[in-house]
């Protein structure tokens, strides 16, 4: 069985199929090519931004410096950057970091999930990238990826109070598989186009998710959410969680294709 995520949207796009095949293709023909080319190493660097912020500049980009806050009690933050669970209570429940998200347009999150466990409905993990509030276990207005649930799938999912209304998923991919590791990478353009690609490990990217959802528009905070029982109250860790705000808007890039049908 191949390994990579292939699209399946939940729900009937608005946008002609076989331009967004296309358009699909080309951008994970682009990414493909992005990651074979070698780049010169280059020690990431510090700068203050706006606001005395301080951002961190990596690969091109600079990367905000995100400040965790919520149950950061239920959570290690080792120095090579990796938060890890670590619920030392031992029992069944739910704990979330979040951080300030300085704005989601044009904004790119890449995040590394690795779990030592097949996910399912009573363990899996939720990142928001966008959330109206810190506390990200109650009501609350955003979107976030979940990693596994009911199947071995990626969903993506709008969240308005305590209403979930799923946008779009994978097919299934982590059966089997007692420890997988995610890599996703999600862009939000100022216009409200998400592009999300993810993989497994050691699995070139595909892009999953493409469409444009404005239903919510501001977001303050991005985060991580666990669900988990006492078994596994310490066997999800998330080696990267970065964001940076280097994305063109999709019509800037592709004027044509992301036209919506008369």
């Amino acid at each position: 069985m191949t390994k990579g995520i292939n699209a399946n949207f939940a729900h009937q796009s608005r946008f002609d199929m076989k331009t967004i095949r296309s358009l699909l293709a080309a951008c994970g023909t682009l990414l493909l090519l992005a990651q074979c080319t070698t780049p010169l190493y280059e020690e990431p660097t510090e700068e203050d931004t706006e606001g005395g912020m301080t951002a961190v500049i990596d690969d091109g980009h600079v990367y905000d410096q995100l400040s965790w806050e919520g149950e950061t009690d239920k959570f290690r933050f080792e120095d090579d950057g990796t938060i890890r669970l670590y619920d030392e209570s031992r029992q069944t429940g739910t704990a979330f970091v979040c951080a300030p998200l300085s704005t989601p347009d044009r904004t790119c999150w890449k995040i590394h999930v690795r779990l030592s466990f097949n996910p399912s409905a009573n363990n899996h993990v939720r990142i928001y990238l966008m959330a109206s509030e810190a506390d990200l276990g109650g009501p609350l207005d955003g979107y976030f990826l979940q990693v596994g649930g009911e199947e071995d799938r990626l969903y993506f999912y709008r969240q308005e109070g305590d209403t979930f209304t799923l946008l779009g998923q994978s097919e299934e991919f982590m059966q089997g598989d007692n420890s997988p590791e995610v890599h996703i990478r999600a862009e939000r353009d100022s216009q409200g186009y998400f592009l999300i690609y993810a993989s497994e490990l050691d699995v070139s990217p595909f892009p999953f998710f493409f469409d444009k959802d404005n239903v919510i528009r501001d977001g303050a905070y991005c985060g991580i959410l666990c669900t988990y029982t006492g078994s596994r109250s310490r066997e999800m860790r998330f080696p990267e969680f970065r964001i940076h705000h280097d994305i063109r808007d999709v019509t800037e890039l592709y004027p044509v294709a992301s036209r919506p049908r008369p």
